[in-house]
């Protein structure tokens, strides 16, 4: 598609026929590279159909950079927790403002950072103080897995909040892990273990041969799954279609195939296309 092609495209997006203004998007989008400053001054036209239109095509780009990006994460070499962790809110909450959701975290970094914890008795009395408690990883809905309601509700997902703390406190001596199927926080240099599951619990750590050590990029993977879980379990083809895109990297509905029906059509079914 040369450039001429995608201004007669875009030229076209004041048809208020819906069906034809979900064609014209789709193909925009297919070359999402090549668009530039196109959907900014097409939120400026003075068409009100056309200032829609642009905002989704706006809005369909951001999901599929955040879907990238999230994937190009999980699979480099050490990712980082918390900008991954933002972009799996947002993929679920996708009506959230991503700026809106920076402010709230960078404010509870740094009210992390000025307490200053650095052990796991420490954590453990800042969770307290600040009343952010554990919820049991059997309690499997989003808003334990998605950083901005965890921060709002005070509550999350055990793996999630033992994470967050050990990336804040920066201490080479403090190791996500597993024991017995449940997650925990060992510090090597006190030989403790922390672990949640509805309060908190500090006790003695077991051997080192009874823990299996967990690192960002394992987090990061097994919360994206937990909400994939969610997705399905919601039937819902946006939600199941963008975590899986940002999962696998592939942005067709191919991704689709290794799901059951409904998500997967029937051979003989009309395949559909969704615009993001």
């Amino acid at each position: 598609m040369t450039e001429s092609d995608i201004v007669r495209i875009a030229s076209m997006l004041d048809d208020e026929d819906e069906n034809v203004g979900v064609n014209l998007l789709a193909q925009l989008i297919a070359r999402a590279d090549e668009l530039g400053d196109l959907p900014g001054i097409l939120q400026e036209s003075s068409d009100p159909v056309v200032r829609r239109r642009a905002h989704q095509l706006q809005s369909a780009l951001n999901m599929r950079r955040r879907r990238e990006d999230f994937h190009r994460r999980i699979f480099s070499a050490s990712p980082e927790l918390i900008p991954g962790l933002e972009e799996l809110h947002l993929l679920w909450f996708d009506r959230d403002s991503a700026a809106g959701l920076r402010e709230m975290v960078d404010g509870f970094c740094k009210d992390f950072l000025r307490d200053a914890p650095r052990n796991v008795e420490d954590i453990e009395c800042f969770m307290r103080k600040r009343s952010l408690m554990p919820a049991p990883e059997t309690t499997i809905v989003p808003e334990n897995y998605c950083i901005g309601t965890v921060l709002d509700r005070h509550t999350g997902a055990t793996s999630l909040l033992l994470a967050l703390g050990r990336e804040l406190a920066g201490n080479p001596a403090l190791q996500m892990v597993m024991v017995l199927d449940e997650f925990g926080l060992y510090d090597r240099d006190r030989g403790l273990l922390l672990t949640g599951g509805g309060t908190w619990k500090l006790c003695r750590a077991p051997g080192t041969d009874s823990m299996k050590i967990w690192d960002n990029r394992m987090i990061l993977q097994y919360i994206s799954g937990i909400l994939l879980s969610c997705a399905v379990n919601s039937d819902s083809y946006r939600y199941v279609m963008s975590i899986a895109q940002a999962v696998s990297g592939d942005r067709s509905e191919h991704v689709f195939d290794a799901f059951p029906y409904p998500f997967r059509t029937e051979p003989e079914d009309e395949e559909t296309e969704d615009i993001q």
